[in-house]
């Protein structure tokens, strides 16, 4: 059911075109806002026009998950690789980097 429900959501989003042309700004905003605060948290942060970020943080990529997961954060790790963060809401973009400014990469 929730999937037929969200395809029809997604369906009904696209004869919206104001609607998606706001919702692409936002995430713009919010992932540069994002890549902005990780560069200054001294974690390197890939080039990104989607809805998302990478960190390619190779080995730590585990410790990093982990640690924002303490946080209440999801990412995707991808292990010994770097780790994925999709990006959300102002709120969420602050839980992140709050969470990051904790992280330290060279312990």
């Amino acid at each position: 059911d929730s999937l037929l429900l969200r395809l029809a959501e997604a369906t009904a989003a696209l004869k919206r075109p104001e609607a998606v042309a706001a919702r692409v700004a936002l995430n713009k905003i919010e992932r540069e806002r994002l890549a902005t605060g990780i560069k200054a948290a001294g974690l390197e942060v890939a080039q990104s026009g989607a809805n998302f970020v990478w960190l390619p943080v190779g080995a730590r990529a585990e410790v990093l998950n982990t640690h924002l997961a303490r946080f209440g954060i999801a990412s995707r790790c991808f292990a010994g690789e770097g780790v994925r963060i999709t990006t959300g809401t102002a709120t969420d973009t602050d839980a992140v980097l709050q969470a990051l400014a904790q992280f330290r990469p060279n312990d």
